[in-house]
């Protein structure tokens, strides 16, 4: 069969006309067939990006504060996904009061009773129906207090290194205060199976941060 081709092929001619019409037909299925791949694989890639963004707002997602904690990303309702209508549930709830807080959350939220700057705003929030937040704004200042249940955790959302580390007595709780440079900008600490973080933008005296303390222990 092979000796049979052969000969055949070789008794064959082509015209210059004729092999470049052959050679052109060839090049044009070649070139079809890799848009088909192209456009397969394009739309593999855009399948694997809108999984991609459905990940990214389910895990999402806490962005801190300038430097610091839990904040605005916490505030939105709803997070539209790859234009397929998809929406998150909002992790937050805001209330009109640290009455109606403690009630939602199932806890008593004390107010922070004194406060060294002039409160423009007060805020009050739950996260995920376990953990309730007073957020205090001023014009250059903003102080984060929460309170949750449990006394074996850190609750302030708060992940930065400090140069310096205090430890006070408040009452019966163990107070662990962190700054820089004698500027006092968290306060975390555990009592009565409940755990308790007070952060601020900007830092303040460890007494001015005390006395905050002083105001919201059970």
């Amino acid at each position: 069969m092979s000796k049979l081709y052969d000969e055949i092929m070789e008794n064959i001619h082509l015209t210059p006309e004729t092999r470049e019409q052959i050679l052109r037909h060839v090049s044009e299925r070649e070139r079809k067939a890799k848009v088909q791949t192209m456009k397969k694989w394009t739309k593999y890639l855009s399948v694997a990006a809108c999984c991609a963004l459905v990940v990214g707002a389910a895990y999402g997602i806490h962005t801190l504060h300038p430097d610091k904690t839990v904040s605005e990303e916490e505030d939105m309702t709803t997070t539209d996904v790859a234009d397929g209508g998809v929406q998150m549930p909002n992790p937050m709830q805001e209330y009109g009061s640290a009455e109606e807080l403690s009630d939602a959350v199932g806890f008593t939220v004390k107010e922070i009773g004194e406060l060294p700057f002039t409160v423009k705003e007060t805020q009050y929030f739950i996260y995920d129906d376990t953990l309730a937040e007073i957020r205090y704004t001023g014009d250059d200042q903003e102080v984060y207090f929460r309170k949750s249940q449990g006394d074996d955790e850190d609750n302030s959302g708060v992940y930065n290194t400090y140069s310096q580390e205090t430890t006070i007595n408040v009452g019966e709780a163990e107070v662990t205060c962190k700054g820089d440079s004698d500027a006092y900008e968290l306060a975390i600490w555990q009592q009565g199976g409940y755990s308790y973080s007070i952060s601020l933008q900007i830092g303040i005296s460890l007494e001015e941060l005390q006395a905050m303390i002083e105001t919201v222990e059970d």
